[in-house]
Parts: structure tokens; C-alpha cells; sequence
């Protein structure tokens, strides 16, 4: 079987060098044509540009994928690029990225190009049997689709056809052996089996695929296959002309595809009506309606409902929401309620992972993002945390919203007002008109300055880890968010390609194929050499006293580790060549060697932590002895330099870059400049971040610029620099006295000058020169050094404070590094980024454990036990990584089977094979799952679709911990109302009061009820109060369902009486229905002194319907009480009458008063214009009145004249 599979595998090959030849010949062949007819340099130069332009456009969509991993659009495009370049060993990386994101379920085209990029597998273990899963997966998903699919079998097909060309006999007049034959007639099968399905299933031009089958298959078509064939091109008579209005429509094609729906579900194909629903959605996948309607489908199918009940139910929901009618625009078909035009806080957008209620990102230009298809994600109100977040809306057609422009303007004439006033300094002096701040020279302390407003903070994300922070997460699990699956494998790879270069090359080494068992091994024996130091690296696998350690030399020995070790390598070492052909020019990369990894763990340290609002930007030395132009001097030290972004508060590195010499300026603004904005990826930062760098990063024009960004800046500065105020008037004495401070503002821009040991100069955007802080420092006074304290700028203050996290960082990372000074540089930065994932996975551990409120007795690991820890856990998982047996296909096989490709199963044919019976309740259960998941991640605004969710998981048995984390997740979805979290927790509340036996009188269950109650009425008053104005439960829903679950099931009828009183006491004691529904709780649960109590209490309180109540009481009163109950219920209700219609009485005399007083002014109006009026004439006199009446006498005289005529 290995020595056909390596047949197959050459054939395959040389077919392919045909294939490419051909299309080489083809090219050549085209290209001398043109040539004949066009000018050479020409073509050359447009073949050039256009080559160019290319790379700069791979280039930006690389940048952008860097920047946003999840960004589908730029996925594609990139793609689409890189093949038409031909860059194929960039393609299948991009590929490679791109299905570990996204699951391939897009469409037919996608599934071609995966199907494509598995081909290249099949001389791996089990490849062709891999590429038959994803081919059936392909025809699973996409081959029902009435336009496309077709494609996707004709390509199945292709493929089978190639792999029976490798098993036919080459030979002629040879007569193939009984296994050889067995091969043919199964392959053969196969194919036949192929033609049947596809000729099942109505797809566009199925003519031409039964032509060529009659003209494939030497035994003809059987009857069966014709009946078949006969009945798909019936139904494809049906479907076809709802398939061509999709083809001709626009989109969002709503009204077309609902119309298609209509037919289907009529039908009553399952399978067609899910494709079409994909189909659909594909398109539309942020219109609520349409996943409510899918997954409403597949819950009714569930259940048992015919397809024609289904569509009655459906059209009977049809009125809520959205309506499936196509509208003018491609924005109104997602109706989404208008904003309020007044707001000012139409500028913010907030990320679907945020949850904190103190932070409020900036929207960007464009939303978050998505495929073209999909329009801009909610706009959210400045006041709300998640919430107020309404569906998409458009920027073009809404009539309340202003242009970027319009706004840029009004902004700048708010700005223009408030610079023209004069801004006053020291003793109520102001500034003299004409000067500049630099001409007026620097100012002392004692001279008041502006504070500048506070930094408006609004993050991307959340600060903090943004990854499921109530998971469980060890250390090996943390530094597995760096070093994850996918880099590690990378590595091996390369590593196992590098050892075979080498040992092509004539170095003879004992060397064995690098598995992950192998290679975690190695990262704990780094590890473990960070925490024990020995004079040599030999020295940990010595024997003799003191070096006698049981490990690293039980689990591997020292030449498998220097092996290893050598052969070490973090890049394609065939593209590492490639790459140095480029030496001298342009394209060469001085850091490719490094990149794949250097790539991979940036983006991991930018994706699983959200700065907190201070960060800062230092440099870092990775010590080498290697000889490359990149290396960087610094005292002491040799080496590569790192620019680092780090977290102020916590020390974690965010971003970095590695220098690599002028080419890596990017800004034509200077090394600093370009540093800065390299390191701040703002769609993906957020704003009203504070940075805080030194001066080698300070610049004015790094500082205003991010200031118009909404990043405030504070950093030493030289005073060469340019832009910093060279006037020496009022400038600091050269011996001034320590804590003397000078400063000048330049707009935004402060500077300050303060004298410590030595002149300090600051330059910052975010404070005010001096508000009174103090310092204690040492001062020489007559010789005599005493303690004094003196005055500090508010500037350096934060910038001592902030920048001392570098010291942190550097520490953290010296302590127990693993970092050799290897001669082959890339070696150096692989030492680097284990500290870097071993580091920022420590802080990680610190920040869930500040999360999660553990107490005082538990703390969290130390540097080194966690690196202990990690180690342990490492070598676990490495003794426990052996090479899994390959799982079943998920995959089913489809329904139909058999030789003509007629008879039905009810069970999966591979499932069967496998030994697990797959039963369709299970299965179904994945898809509606599947579909409520895919709804949220899609529409996550949309409360209805949660709480759906929520209900298909408790449907279906899910376990608590699942629906937990998804009512987590839809806390933080950010809803478009404040009502749409009373309605969420609800649903949450009632799915937990499902879980509790009540017959018991206290459990787990009941206790985690309760405190999720507890928990919903401080979340409604905490968070959704405080970004909504309003907690959305004015009527106290919750608490009183929480009030009847005691009263009923708990039968604690007191704490249902304590949540009453809270109740009445939030403003609801004035509403006769409050005290009603009180009083009915009373009636059934409790005992009649407590109803009478609260029916005169609410005698007393209710406002609204005060008649009603006492009705109440005096019917109570007739059943229940006494003759001395119903004296005083008779006197209460009389005098609470009376002293309503008293109060009605005099409001309706105040309301006739006004209305009185209303009509007086109006006469009065009316008569002050009057005489108004007649002033003005009488102001004409006389002459004006006879000139009047002459003219109205000579227009009399001439009517006459012309009557008479």
C-alpha cells in the first residue's frame, strides 16, 4: 500500500508540473501576441506598477490582519491577491490563518479554495481520506445550493477522476493483479456513486453533468437514476425562476429570499429549507428577524411540526419585528429606531467583549469589523456601559444624523470660541493681547495655570484579560495563550525542516523527527534553566556532586537537547532562502528569520489584555554576541533593541517592535515619532489613553498630533528639541533651589521646567504645571544636608509613577530569564519571547486572581512558583502528549445511499462503519445549538435572540456552566434598552428556578437562586441605572417574582414581605396596583392582620386610584373583620375621600384660575395691538387720511366712466 500511495503521490505530482508547463507555454504564448501589437517598455512598466501596487495592497491587508485578526473582508482579499501573484508559499499560510479563525461554512467558493488547499496534504498520513472529509463536508454544506453547487461536485468529481488515473494500469498488454483491480472497481464506484447523487439534486445546467455521464459510464444509466434525475429536474423547473430574481435582485434581496422560503417550507425539505436559511443569512446576517425565523424553524421542526404548520406559524409571527419586504434603501431593510437627535454621544461604539461600566470606547471610522455585507455595528449612547446600544444605523440616510464635516466644523467653532477668550493667569492678570505664551517668557509657580480637561476614557475592549476570566486557567494554560497550538506546531515544523537542510548538507548528527512530546520537553528543560543557574549548560546533565540534579537528565539527555537546540529555527527555512536572494534590495526582510513567531506572539499579547489608562513606551535590550547590522549598542550591554509598550499598571507587554535601523521609519517624523505610532494601533487600543514616555520619544509633534486622537502625552524632552520654547525670559536660575519650577503652555502643550539634583524638563497634554504637590528631598543648607520639602510639577510626578513599570518589567524578566547570549541571533529573540509569553502569563495569573476577590489567606503565585508550576505542568503535558488516534469524521454522509443513489437511511452510513450509532435527535440538537450561537455572535444587540438561546440550552440539557457563561456573555452584549436586561435576567432567573427541588428545604440550587437575585437588583441599579437614567424595572418586576418564589415554594413569608417593603418604598406606594398586588400575596400566603395592614397603609399612599383601594378595604372588612375593623375602615376611607376631593377640588379652581388668566392675557394681546395700530395712523395725520379718500374717489369716478361707456 506505501509503495502505491507513493505512486499515486509521483503521478499526482507529475500531472501537476504538466498542468503548470502547459500554462506556462500558454502564457508565453499570449504574452508574444501582445508583444507584437504593443509596445515592450510599456507593458513592462504598466506590469511593474501593477505589481507594485499589489504588494503595497498585500502589504496593508497583512497590517490590518495584524491589527484585527478577525477581520473576514480582509481575509479574502488577501487571498484573492496572493493567487493572483502567485505567491504560494504565502497563500497557504494565509489559508492556514484563515480556517483556524473562521469555520469554512461561507459558501461554495470558500469550500473550493479549502478543498484546493488540502490537495497539497495528500502525501501526509491518511491525506487522501482527509480530502475526501472535506469534499463530502463541501457537498454536505454547500451542495444543495442551486447555482453554486454544482461547482463544488464538479471539482469532487475532478479529484476522484485524478486518483483513478493512478490506478489504472499504465502498461498496455499487462494484466492487472486481483489487488490492483480491487482498487479500479472501487474507484470506480466511487465516481458512479458521485454522478448518482449529484444528478439527485436540482442544480443549474444538470443537462450538460447527465450528458457526461451517459458519455463516462460504458454501462449506461440505470432506470433508477433516471427516475431520479427526471424528478430533481422537475423541481428545478419550480425553483428556477425564484433563482434568477435572486441572481437579478440588489441587496439586502429580503422579499426574494423570503419568497423562496415560502416556497420551500411548502415543500417541506428540510434540507432545502436549511439551505436557503443559510443562503440568506449568509447575506443578511445582521438582521435579527431572519436568525429569530431560522432558529424558530429548526426548535418547531424539533418538535415534530409538519412543514405546513411551520409556515403557518411563521407567517403568524411575521408582523413582529422585522418585515421580510425589500424597502427603497439597503439601510431601512434593518429597521432600526432612530437616534436621538439631540444626543451628543453619538460618537461612541463599543466592542462586543466589554462589560465595565467605567469605560466607554471611542467609535471608530469604521465599525467593527465584518464582510462587506454587513453594515456598521451599533452606535451607543455616552451614558450606557453595554446598553442603549441600538441596531445598525445608517450614516447616510438617517436625517438626524450630521455629517463628519458638519460636525468637524461645529466642533471647530466651540474650539474658536473658547481660544478667543482671554485666559487668565496668576492674580486675575490676563494675557496681553498680540503676545504669544513664549513672548510673555516662563512662568513661576505662583502663577495659576489651566487645568486641562480630563481624558475622556474609552478603551476598544474592556481593560484587563479579555478572554473568559471565570474559567479556570494554570499556568501552562496561560502561557498556552502565547505559545499556542498553532505556533508550537509551526515551530516543529520548521525545526524538523531545518534538521533535514542540514543533514542534506553533509552534517552528520544523530537526529530524530521533533515531536510535541519532544519539544515541550525542551521549553521546560529553558525554563528550568531560568530558575537553577549553573556556571554551564553541560553542568545540568553532570552527575557528579553538586550538579547531580534527577532532571533534565531523566527525561531527556544532553545531546537530544544540543540537537534540538541546533537545530532550532523559527521561519521556513526554504522561504529563508528566498528571502536572501533579496539581500541589497527593497524586498529583504532584515527580521524574517523571526517573524512567524515574532507575528504570532505580538498578536497574542494585543488580543488577551486591554491596557488600563496609563501605558508607557520604553526600549529593551536583548543581549547577543551574533554579528547583524540590527544590533544596538547601550552601556554595558550589546544587543537588540526592543520599543515596548507596556501597562502601566501591571507591567504587561502589550506591543513591541524590533528596531531594525532607518528603514523602519514609517512617518518621515523621526525614529520617535514612528516608533510611537507603530506601537498604538488606535482601532485597536481605544482612547483617552495617558502615555508616558522619555525623551527620546518626546516630540511636540508626536504629542498633538495623538492629542487630536483623544491620547493624552506626558514625557521628559530635551531642550533642543524642536518646538520647545527657547525664550530665556523669567527662565530658571542655573543654581535655582530644588523643587523651582518654571513652565509655559503652547495650546495643549505644557512645559515645564523643575530643578531637582539637576534642571528637569517635562512636556505633557494632560496636566497643569503645578497644583501644589510636594516632595520630601535632601538639600545642602550651609553645609549641612537636611530633609526638606519642596514643590514637583504634577507632570513628573505621574511620569515617575508611570515609567517606574519599566523597572518592573526589566526586573520581572532578569530575575529568571532564559536568555543565553547565543551566536545566532534569531536564537536570541526565541529566549526573548519565552520570557515575554512567560511574563505576561504571570501577570495574567495576578490579574484573575485581583479578579475573582479570593480571600486573604489564599494569594496568588510568585514569579517563581508560577514558573514552577508551569514547568511541572509542561513536563505533564509533554508525558502526555502522545499522538491521539485520528477521531470519526464529523461529517455524516448524506441521506441518500446504495448503488443507484435512491434508498434513504435513518442512521449516518460513517457513523455506522465507526461503531457509534448517531441518533437524528442528537445531531438536530448540534444545529439549533449551532444556529442560536451563530444568531448572538451575529445580532448580539438583539435581547430575543439570548433569551432564546438561553432556552434551546436548557431544552437541550446543557450544563449549568454553559448557560451560565452565556448569560454572561449577553450581560455585556449591550442591548438596545434598558427593559432588554429586566427581560434577560428574567430568563436567567427562570431557568434557575427550574433547577431547584423546593421540597428540600435548602440547597445548592435554592442559595445560588437567591443570590443571583440578590446579584440582578444590584446590577439593575449599579450598571443599568447608571448608563440608561433609568433601571428599567420601575415596577419592580423581579423583586416581586422573587417575593412570590419565597412566598410559594420557600414558604418564608417574611423575607416575601421584606421585598415588598423594598418595593413600595422605590416610588411605587402611590400606585394602586402595587398595593393590590401586595395585598393578593397577603391573601393567599400570609394572614389577614398583615392584609389589613396593607390596605390601610395603602388607603393612606395611593394617588392614582384612591377609590379602588378603599373599595378593597371596605370589601375586606364585610368578610373578614369585625364590627370595630369596619368602623375604623369606614372613617379612614371617608377622610381619605374627602381629602382627595378636596385636593381634586382646588386643582380644578387653579386649573380654571389659569385658564382664566390665560384668556385675560390674550384680550390683552389683543388690545395692545389695537391700539398699537391706531397709533400708527394717527402718527400719518390728516394729509394721509383726504390723500386716501381722493385716491379712492378718482378709482370710484373711473368705474363709473367705464360702466357708462
Amino acid at each position: 500500500m506505501a509503495a502505491s500511495s507513493s505512486a499515486e503521490q509521483t503521478q499526482l505530482h507529475d500531472m501537476e508540473e504538466e498542468e503548470e508547463g502547459m500554462e506556462e507555454r500558454e502564457m508565453e504564448s499570449d504574452e508574444e501576441n501582445r508583444m507584437r501589437g504593443e509596445n515592450s517598455d510599456e507593458e513592462e512598466d504598466d506590469s511593474s506598477d501593477d505589481e507594485k501596487e499589489n504588494e503595497a495592497e498585500i502589504q496593508r491587508l497583512e497590517e490590518q490582519l495584524s491589527i484585527n485578526a478577525f477581520d473576514y473582508n480582509c481575509h479574502v482579499d488577501l487571498i484573492k491577491l496572493l493567487k493572483q501573484e502567485g505567491e504560494l508559499l504565502r497563500l497557504r499560510k494565509a489559508r492556514q490563518k484563515m480556517s483556524e479563525l473562521f469555520p469554512l461554512t461561507e459558501g461554495p467558493d470558500i469550500w473550493l479554495e479549502f478543498a484546493q488547499y488540502s490537495i497539497g496534504g495528500m502525501g501526509l498520513p491518511d491525506g487522501m481520506e482527509k480530502v475526501r472529509s472535506i469534499f463530502e463536508r463541501a457537498v454536505m454544506a454547500v451542495g444543495l445550493h442551486m447555482t453554486k453547487g454544482q461547482a463544488v461536485w464538479e471539482a469532487y468529481r475532478e479529484f476522484e477522476n485524478v486518483i483513478l488515473s493512478t490506478v489504472q494500469v499504465s502498461s498496455p498488454g499487462r494484466v492487472p493483479s486481483c489487488e490492483e483491480q480491487g482498487r479500479l472497481n472501487v474507484q470506480l464506484e466511487r465516481i458512479h456513486t458521485l454522478f448518482r447523487r449529484q444528478l439527485a439534486v436540482p442544480l443549474m445546467d444538470m443537462e450538460a453533468t447527465f450528458a457526461e455521464y451517459e458519455e463516462w459510464s460504458e454501462q449506461g444509466v440505470a432506470e433508477t437514476v433516471m427516475i431520479q434525475y427526471r424528478k430533481a429536474l422537475q423541481q428545478l423547473a419550480k425553483c428556477k425562476p425564484l433563482e434568477e430574481a435572486l441572481i437579478l435582485a440588489e441587496p439586502p434581496k429580503m422579499a426574494e429570499y423570503q419568497a423562496f422560503l415560502d416556497f420551500e417550507l411548502k415543500e417541506g425539505d428540510p434540507a432545502r429549507i436549511q439551505i436557503i436559511y443559510e443562503r440568506a443569512l449568509a447575506e443578511n446576517c445582521l438582521v435579527p428577524d431572519m436568525w429569530t425565523k431560522y432558529t424558530t424553524y429548526l426548535e418547531l421542526r424539533k418538535k415534530g411540526y409538519t412543514a405546513e404548520k411551520v409556515l403557518t406559524i411563521l407567517a403568524a409571527d411575521s408582523g413582529e419585528g422585522v418585515s421580510p419586504v425589500d424597502s427603497a434603501s439597503d439601510d431601512e431593510d434593518l429597521l432600526q429606531p432612530e437616534m436621538d437627535p439631540d444626543s451628543s454621544d453619538s460618537d461612541y461604539e463599543l466592542s462586543s467583549t466589554e462589560s465595565d461600566e467605567d469605560y466607554l470606547p471611542k467609535m471608530a471610522s469604521s465599525s467593527k469589523i465584518r464582510p462587506s455585507t454587513r453594515t456598521p455595528q451599533p452606535l451607543l449612547r455616552r451614558s450606557t456601559r453595554r446598553a442603549s446600544a441600538p441596531p445598525p444605523q445608517p450614516s447616510s440616510s438617517s436625517s438626524v444624523s450630521e455629517s463628519p464635516k458638519e460636525t468637524q466644523n461645529k466642533r471647530k467653532s466651540k474650539a474658536s470660541c473658547k481660544s478667543a477668550k482671554p485666559r487668565k493667569r496668576g492674580r486675575g492678570g490676563s494675557s496681553s493681547p498680540g503676545m504669544t505664551e513664549e513672548e510673555l517668557g516662563w512662568h513661576n509657580r505662583e502663577e495659576k495655570d489651566q487645568r486641562p480637561e480630563p481624558l475622556k476614557f474609552m478603551p476598544a475592549r474592556v481593560p484587563g484579560p479579555t478572554f473568559d476570566t471565570t474559567s479556570s486557567w494554570s499556568p501552562l494554560s496561560l502561557f498556552r495563550l502565547f505559545f499556542s497550538a498553532s505556533v508550537v506546531h509551526t515551530l516543529i515544523d520548521n525545526t524538523n525542516a531545518n534538521a533535514l537542510k542540514r543533514f542534506q548538507a553533509g552534517n552528520k548528527y544523530v537526529w530524530q523527527v521533533l515531536t510535541v512530546r519532544d519539544f515541550y520537553i525542551f521549553l521546560t528543560i529553558v525554563i528550568f534553566t531560568g530558575l537553577v543557574h549553573v556556571p554551564h549548560r553541560s553542568d545540568y546533565w553532570r552527575k557528579e556532586s553538586p550538579y547531580d540534579f534527577p532532571f533534565p537528565a531523566d527525561k531527556m539527555s544532553r545531546e537530544r537537547f544540543e540537537a534540538i537546540l541546533w537545530s532550532l529555527h523559527l521561519s521556513n527555512p526554504e522561504e529563508d532562502e528566498e528571502n536572501e536572494r533579496k539581500r541589497n534590495t527593497e524586498e529583504y526582510d532584515r527580521l524574517f528569520k523571526i517573524k512567524p513567531l515574532y507575528t504570532d506572539i505580538v498578536t497574542a499579547c494585543k488580543t488577551h489584555f486591554q491596557p488600563y489608562q496609563n501605558i508607557s513606551i520604553d526600549e529593551r535590550m536583548v543581549a547577543s554576541k551574533a554579528r547583524i547590522s540590527t544590533k544596538h549598542y547601550k552601556p554595558r550591554r550589546w544587543g537588540y533593541k526592543l520599543c515596548v509598550l507596556l501597562d502601566s499598571s501591571t507591567a504587561y507587554t502589550w506591543n513591541f517592535c524590533v528596531y531594525t535601523g532607518k528603514s523602519m521609519l514609517t512617518t518621515g517624523q523621526g525614529l520617535g515619532y514612528s516608533s510611537v505610532m507603530d506601537l498604538m494601533p488606535l482601532p485597536l487600543l481605544g482612547g483617552g489613553y495617558a502615555l508616558f514616555v522619555d525623551n527620546f520619544y518626546t516630540s511636540p509633534a508626536l504629542f498633538e498630533d495623538l492629542s487630536t486622537q483623544n491620547i493624552g502625552c506626558c514625557g521628559t524632552i530635551r531642550k533642543n528639541q524642536i518646538g520647545f520654547p527657547q525664550t530665556e525670559l523669567n527662565d530658571l536660575p542655573k543654581k535655582a533651589e530644588r523643587g523651582d519650577l518654571r513652565w509655559i503652555r503652547k495650546g495643549k502643550l505644557l512645559f515645564v521646567k523643575w530643578m531637582d539634583r539637576c534642571e528637569v524638563s517635562m512636556c505633557s497634554t494632560v496636566h497643569e504645571a503645578f497644583s501644589g504637590q510636594t516632595v520630601r528631598r535632601k538639600v545642602k543648607e550651609a553645609g549641612v544636608s537636611q530633609t526638606k520639602t519642596v514643590s514637583i510639577p504634577d507632570a513628573v510626578v505621574d511620569h515617575n509613577q508611570n515609567m517606574g513599570v519599566r523597572d518592573v518589567s526589566d526586573a520581572l524578566i532578569a530575575h529568571y530569564n532564559v536568555q543565553n547570549k547565543k551566536m545566532k541571533w534569531y536564537k536570541a529573540f526565541f529566549y526573548n519571547f519565552m520570557d515575554i509569553s512567560v511574563m505576561n502569563s504571570f501577570l495574567l495569573h495576578k490579574e484573575l486572581y485581583k479578579m475573582r476577590n479570593y480571600p486573604s489567606s489564599m494569594k496568588p503565585h510568585t514569579q517563581k512558583s508560577f514558573r514552577e508550576h508551569l514547568a511541572a505542568e509542561m513536563l505533564e503535558f509533554a508525558e502526555g502528549s502522545a499522538a491521539p488516534p485520528h477521531p470519526p469524521p464529523l461529517a455524516c454522509m448524506p441521506m441518500h445511499y446504495g448503488d443507484d443513489g435512491t434508498e434513504r437511511r435513518r442512521y449516518c452510513r460513517r457513523c455506522h462503519d465507526s461503531g457509534i450509532l448517531r441518533d437524528r435527535q442528537l445531531k438536530f440538537k448540534d444545529l439549533v445549538l449551532s444556529s442560536h450561537e451563530r444568531a448572538v455572535r451575529n445580532c448580539p444587540w438583539t435581547m430575543g435572540l439570548w433569551k432564546s438561546y438561553l432556552l434551546a440550552l436548557e431544552r437541550y440539557d446543557a450544563d449549568h456552566a454553559t448557560v451560565s457563561d452565556v448569560f454572561e456573555k449577553a450581560l455585556i452584549a449591550g442591548f438596545i434598552q434598558a427593559t432588554d436586561y429586566v427581560e434577560i435576567w428574567q430568563a436567567f432567573l427562570d431557568y434557575l428556578r427550574r433547577r431547584v427541588d423546593f421540597s428540600k428545604e435548602s440547597s445548592k440550587e435554592l442559595e445560588e437562586l437567591r443570590g443571583s437575585f440578590a446579584r440582578s437588583l444590584e446590577y439593575m441599579k449599579q450598571d443599568v441605572e447608571e448608563r440608561f437614567g433609568e433601571s428599567g424595572d420601575a415596577s419592580c418586576i423581579i423583586m416581586q417574582i422573587w417575593a412570590r418564589i419565597e412566598a410559594l415554594h420557600c414558604k418564608n413569608i417574611q423575607k416575601a414581605r421584606e421585598l415588598w417593603d423594598s418595593i413600595l418604598t422605590k416610588g411605587n406606594a402611590k400606585y394602586a396596583n402595587m398595593w393590590l398586588e401586595y395585598y393578593n400575596l397577603e391573601r393567599s400566603y400570609g394572614d389577614n392582620a398583615h392584609c389589613r395592614k396593607a390596605l390601610h397603609r395603602a388607603v393612606q399612599c395611593t394617588s392614582d386610584y384612591p377609590e379602588h383601594v378603599c373599595e378593597v378595604l371596605l370589601t375586606f372588612e364585610r368578610v373578614e373583620g369585625s364590627l370595630e375593623d369596619w368602623d375604623v375602615a369606614v372613617l379612614k376611607t371617608e377622610t381619605r375621600l374627602n381629602r382627595v376631593n378636596e385636593q381634586r377640588a382646588k386643582a380644578a379652581v387653579k386649573e380654571a384660575n389659569h385658564a382664566r388668566q390665560e384668556e385675560d392675557r390674550g384680550d390683552q394681546r389683543q388690545k395692545n395691538k389695537a391700539d398699537k395700530k391706531g397709533q400708527k395712523k394717527g402718527q400719518k395725520g390728516p394729509g394721509a387720511v383726504l390723500k386716501r379718500k381722493a385716491t379712492q374717489d378718482d378709482h370710484h369716478n373711473d368705474w363709473n366712466n367705464d360702466s357708462g361707456k
